[in-house]
């Protein structure tokens, strides 16, 4: 019988979201909780980033949000109102955990710096 791999849950491998949540965690200044029912990653007491729909949900300035929205990503409308700030960015076919977690390490330094401010 074969072990789990590292990034194994209870029956089943771990999703992007789930690997880049764990690695960002060995940062003693990250927490999880929730939001809109859905799994975030904080920093302090402001949410950076959140598994939302099989999406990546991050927190960014302006310009970042219009550099990733001209690559193919997509404001946040819950209920149909934009959230301001917001960005929902589909997990890549290649390297979706790099990807994602350069993404979640980007916008956890965006929100410490703003609480920091």
């Amino acid at each position: 019988m074969t072990s789990p791999g590292p990034h194994a849950t209870i029956g089943r491998v771990a999703g992007s979201y789930e690997i880049i949540a764990e690695e960002l965690q060995a940062d003693p200044a990250v927490r999880t909780g929730r939001m809109f029912g859905h799994a975030c990653l904080k920093t302090g007491r402001k949410v950076f980033a959140c598994e939302y729909e099989d999406e990546l949900l991050v927190k960014l300035p302006p310009e970042r949000l219009e550099e990733l929205k001209a690559a193919g990503a997509r404001d946040f409308n819950p209920l149909g109102r934009r959230m301001n700030g917001w960005i929902l960015v589909a997990e890549p076919a290649d390297d979706a955990v790099g990807v994602w977690l350069d993404l979640a390490e980007e916008a956890k330094a965006f929100v410490a710096a703003l609480e920091a401010a």
